[in-house]
């Protein structure tokens, strides 16, 4: 295994960007303010200074985990500010001021992102070095670099809606994006062409040539994969292939990354060798090519690193100096972050450094642990020696990505190790074609049309093999979000077996063993038995998901699924990812609170992706499409499918006992409005109770008021969004909520929930939250209190 000692000693910079990173992280974790960072930064400068401190390496240390707080905490310092500038213009109309740097079209028209010069709003002008998504529609055309002024109305990005979500927000403020504008197509604008040359616009213009070359010369689906594949435009490829890659564990190829740049430096090695330069020259421009193709790639922190790892390898021998692996990968690592430490928690950038120190490390430990016959030195032929070193290199590379695309896409990939040692040499014959037709194709065009039907046809070989390799059932294993115990035994468990295959560190075994059991011990030995209600950020509709701790297990029930419309299904968007990201693979009880589509939109898919055991509806008749569908799969399926009356008590999932206040079959049959027939159901947990009301209006609230105390709940999920017919105060007076949970769609246009309704609850008591201002709220009780879980 590795000697630390003689690590360290050949790579003195690895402790340096462990302990900057270690510093970003805790930062991170912690949130010191900028001047507490400083303070202890001067600190510990002044102590380094003191003649007769011995310890000198302590106290270096000490000052590069304090640069990394610092360094931390003056860009979150830098983002609260500009945060705090931009805070008031949410959903205002402003003009905006600045230059376009990047252009992508959308359905209706163009996304233009705009550096912006100034904000100016009705009372003031606000100038922020930042960038603005501006859309807008197909006739307003613009050019990379022009000058743009327009009305827009402004609208923040916003963070993660529902747990399991990608965080847009954090996404695109790493690339200082900070807001969307959506152009006032009334007001007026201007456009001025930008004068004289510039570098960023010269790159834009040279990668959509080649891009145009591409899709002319190869043409088709294969055309927008070679854009992805050199020009880093991986929006070029259709969704339907990219999650094939997904499926199949091959998503990396589409990343311009260590890969893709390790096949340029070949190319570019082979190039410069025809030129007649000396040996230093050559490796002169072998930096300057790398760099100009980090530019012309995208410049993402994938390619950057693996650009300053090739570099710094190449210019090595410039200073007499050796490459040691471990330095180059410190000194990227160390690059990176100081330039901007939210790269720390970039997937790209974790996926790539994880990817490289994994490759580097634990295939080294292979070559040392398989028997001599099965060590890629010790083979003789060829195409074996390559094809098991390409599956060493796979493994190792899994090895340490797998923590990630676990957490960050709730999955273990099976297939990718054999779809790798395919696809992976397949896609180098790709690039090293595609850079023949950019360096060649515009001068001999029977070369670039021959080497384009190579591509189009390689090509074609990948997609079909992605697409079957994807589609079957063992390509991947689905699995709820990793927690961080689990990660850790992870961990312990690569540890215990690296250890266990060498003879002389076996006993050693015992250490991570223990530290496993520990991880499995502890957790479950001071688990809580804990109800989870989760009330989802559905839109303008309702869902929300109960996990009950019982004897058997834990159990889920589903309220409502949100709404489906032609454009939307609230259940594909949320609610099954929300279950999927939970672990969830069977709904116990599938509460319906009535039939209308923004509460049973998401139902359909929810049937179509998970087991249902069981399913309450309300009495009466509803004839909706949607309502049908729904009855149709119930019956094909064959889920227990009840209606029941008022007074039915369920005990199923002690300790939850289930209460049902309303409807009877008699009211239901007689109501005309569909609202005032919604399940009314209280749930109670110990000393906790919630209660779930579906759309009850006035004269609901009426026939449901009687029933006096025992309707008191601590949690109450308010009717019918908010608006002014529903929660009235003699039922408000009866229930007696401390909390009150609003369901409801941001900017929606019934324009709830009503300010009337709103003073209504707070005047009773209860503190008011809302999906639309909050997005999902998630409570938890031990059976005495309930408490919010706070999951961002």
């Amino acid at each position: 295994m590795l000697n630390s000692k003689k690590f360290f000693i050949k790579a003195p910079l690895a402790p340096f960007a462990l302990l900057f990173s270690a510093g970003i992280f805790l930062q991170n974790v912690i949130h010191l303010s900028l001047w507490t960072a400083l303070a202890i930064t001067s600190i510990i400068i002044f102590f380094s200074l003191i003649p007769k401190v011995s310890k000198r390496e302590v106290v270096i240390f000490l000052l590069v985990l304090s640069g990394g707080f610092l360094r931390m905490g003056s860009s979150q310092w830098h983002a609260e500010k500009i945060e705090n500038n931009l805070a008031q213009l949410n959903g205002k109309i402003v003009r905006i001021s600045g230059n376009i740097t990047a252009i992508r079209e959308t359905e209706r028209g163009f996304r233009y992102s705009v550096s912006v010069d100034s904000i100016i709003t009705n009372n003031a002008i606000i100038r922020e070095s930042i960038k603005v998504n501006l859309y807008t529609e197909s006739d307003f055309i613009a050019s990379m670099g022009d000058k743009l002024d327009v009305a827009a109305e402004w609208r923040e990005i916003s963070p993660p809606r529902n747990p399991g979500e990608f965080d847009f927000k954090k996404y695109y403020q790493q690339q200082n994006i900070w807001a969307k504008g959506f152009m006032e197509e009334d007001e007026p604008s201007s456009i001025t062409a930008q004068e004289g040359f510039s570098i960023p616009t010269a790159v834009y213009d040279l990668r959509m040539s080649i891009r145009d070359l591409f899709n002319e010369t190869v043409g088709g689906d294969a055309g927008k994969l070679m854009s992805a594949l050199i020009l880093g435009l991986r929006e070029e490829v259709p969704g339907e292939i990219k999650q094939d890659f997904v499926d199949t564990g091959v998503i990396h190829v589409l990343a311009v990354s260590g890969l893709h740049v390790g096949y340029v430096l070949v190319i570019v090695m082979a190039l410069v060798k025809i030129l007649p330069v000396s040996w230093r020259w050559e490796k002169i421009l072998i930096i300057l090519l790398l760099l100009f193709y980090a530019i012309l790639s995208g410049g993402k922190a994938s390619v950057w690193r693996a650009t300053f790892m090739a570099g710094m390898y190449v210019a090595a021998p410039l200073f007499y100096r050796k490459a040691n692996l471990w330095n180059i990968i410190s000194a990227a690592a160390l690059i990176l972050l100081v330039y901007n430490p939210n790269y720390l928690t970039d997937l790209g950038f974790l996926m790539s450094f994880s990817a490289v120190i994994s490759i580097v490390f634990f295939y080294s430990q292979f070559n040392q642990i398989l028997p001599e016959g099965m060590r890629v030195n010790s083979m003789r032929n060829p195409f074996l020696k390559g094809v098991w070193a390409l599956f060493l290199v796979s493994v190792s590379a899994q090895i340490g990505t797998l923590p990630f695309t676990w957490s960050f896409f709730h999955r273990i990939p099976v297939i990718s190790l054999a779809a790798n040692i395919i696809i992976v040499p397949v896609i180098g014959v790709i690039v090293s074609l595609g850079f023949a037709i950019m360096t060649l194709g515009s001068w001999i065009p029977y070369v670039g049309a021959a080497f384009g039907n190579c591509i189009f046809l390689l090509s074609e070989i990948i997609f079909w093999l992605t697409h079957q390799l994807g589609r079957q059932t063992f390509s991947y294993i689905e699995t709820s979000a990793p927690s961080a115990t689990s990660i850790l035994f992870y961990a312990c468990l690569i540890t215990t077996l690296f250890i266990l295959f060498r003879k002389a560190t076996r006993r050693k075994a015992i250490f991570p063993v223990l530290a496993g059991a520990c991880l499995i011990i502890w957790p479950w030995a001071l688990e809580k038995n804990e109800l989870d209600v989760i009330f989802l950020d559905v839109g303008q509709g309702d869902g929300a998901i109960v996990r009950v701790p019982t004897e058997s297990g834990i159990k889920t029930i589903l309220v409502d699924a949100g709404f489906k419309d032609w454009n939307r299904d609230m259940g594909e968007r949320v609610v099954v990812p929300v279950l999927k990201n939970l672990g969830v693979d069977q709904i116990d009880l599938l509460i319906m609170s009535h039939p209308h589509s923004d509460h049973i939109g998401g139902v359909e898919i929810v049937l179509e992706e998970f087991e249902v055991k069981e399913i309450w509806d309300s009495h009466g008749s509803y004839g909706s499409r949607l309502y049908g569908r729904i009855q149709k799969s119930v019956e094909e399926q064959g889920v227990h499918y009840r209606r029941l009356e008022t007074g039915y008590i369920d005990t199923t999932f002690a300790p939850l006992l289930l209460t049902l206040f309303h409807p009877d079959s008699a009211y239901s049959v007689e109501e005309k409005n569909v609202n005032n027939s919604s399940l009314v159901v209280k749930m109670s947990y110990g000393e906790s109770d919630f209660l779930f009301v579906g759309d009850l209006e006035e004269e609901g609230d009426e026939v449901v008021t009687p029933f006096g105390e025992l309707l008191q709940s601590e949690v109450l999920k308010v009717g019918h969004h908010g608006s002014i017919t529903s929660s009235t105060q003699p039922f408000l007076d009866a229930v007696n909520p401390d909390l009150a949970i609003v369901s409801v769609g941001e900017r929606n246009k019934f324009r709830h929930p009503s300010a009337v309704v709103m003073k209504r609850l707070t005047d009773s008591g209860a503190e008011v939250l809302r999906t639309d201002f909050e997005g999902a709220i998630w409570l938890k009780s031990d059976g005495e209190q309930i408490r919010r879980y706070y999951w961002r």
